[in-house]
């Protein structure tokens, strides 16, 4: 943490909690777009400041968000109780929210040294966590149009093969799917959706499973949950790069997504099963693009093709 920024935080504290000593400040590691500042250790300060160069995700969009969609969940005892909420705080030069810390264990770093039967229990109850986000709040009966799916794909493929970052594989899965694939408006309940369940950002703690960071959250068909899913399920860590390693896991861990799945079989069902492998292919593409953005072309190329090859290839969606 750099001095301007701990001067920051002081400056604010002081202001907000003028009788309140603040006794330690600590930057608290992973939260790949926002950083986040351990306060007294029982409070967590979210700044909404871009953390790298190289992060896309909207600042105000992010902030509105979380601020929606965590209060929502706020008593719900699975996610951190929001604190206060500080729009375009004037010392901290940016949005915040102020929360409550989770004490326990980051469920990436055990999640690894599990064996696979150990890795597919933990997987049911991340499962019987996310149905319960899932179904905090449903709003009925509302039109999906898989047009916008579509037209994102197409994005994200025509910008990798401009910077010739595809494998003919893809190209031709590209062809087949995509190219191929009729647009369709379909109905069906939206949930509210977490978007970005990885074991990062899931905390073991006395009183069982929480969750944390609610940035991406929306409403949705639940199977637009599995973009995340099954990213972390896939890849392997010596297939990223040396900036992100500490959000991703050191081993495949396809057990752990089985185990999920058996839990909640609802994340995946038949009729939208064409949408789920749209969902996983517009993860896998995101992958060739993330390499031209932080200057390293190979590995998140390598990244790509593997989480192709076990999604599509072994098809891992086939088998559940």
């Amino acid at each position: 943490m750099d001095a301007d920024t701990s001067t920051k935080i002081n400056n604010w504290w002081q202001k907000q909690f003028p009788d309140m000593p603040l006794l330690k400040i600590q930057e608290l590691a992973g939260g790949q777009s926002h950083p986040c500042f351990l306060i007294n250790e029982s409070l967590v300060l979210k700044i909404y400041v871009r953390k790298y160069s190289w992060s896309n995700n909207s600042l105000d969009t992010g902030f509105n968000k979380a601020q929606e969609f965590q209060t929502k969940l706020s008593s719900s005892g699975f996610t951190p109780k929001i604190l206060g909420i500080y729009e375009n705080d004037v010392i901290l030069e940016a949005d915040a929210i102020l929360m409550e810390y989770i004490s326990g264990v980051n469920l990436s770093t055990v999640l690894y040294q599990l064996t696979e039967d150990q890795m597919f229990e933990n997987g049911q109850l991340v499962g019987g966590l996310i149905q319960k986000i899932n179904e905090t709040e449903v709003l009925e009966n509302q039109p999906f149009n898989t047009q916008e799916l579509i037209d994102e794909i197409k994005t994200e493929f025509n910008g990798a093969k401009q910077k010739g970052l595809l494998y003919k594989e893809i190209e031709d899965f590209y062809n087949d799917l995509v190219l191929t694939c009729k647009p369709r408006i379909v109905q069906d309940n939206f949930v509210l959706v977490h978007g970005d369940i990885h074991p990062e950002n899931l905390i073991i703690t006395d009183l069982g499973l929480k969750l944390i960071d609610f940035d991406v959250c929306s409403f949705g068909p639940r199977f637009q949950e599995l973009r995340i899913l099954l990213h972390a399920a896939c890849i392997p860590a010596d297939l990223v790069p040396e900036e992100l390693e500490p959000f991703y896991l050191a081993g495949i861990l396809i057990p752990w997504f089985k185990g999920l799945i058996s839990a909640y079989p609802e994340l995946i069902q038949p009729e939208f099963f064409n949408e789920i492998k749209l969902i996983a292919f517009l993860e896998i593409l995101g992958k060739f693009n993330l390499g031209e953005n932080i200057g390293d072309k190979d590995t998140p190329r390598s990244r790509g093709m593997e989480m192709f090859r076990l999604v599509f290839e072994e098809k891992l969606l086939g088998s559940l």
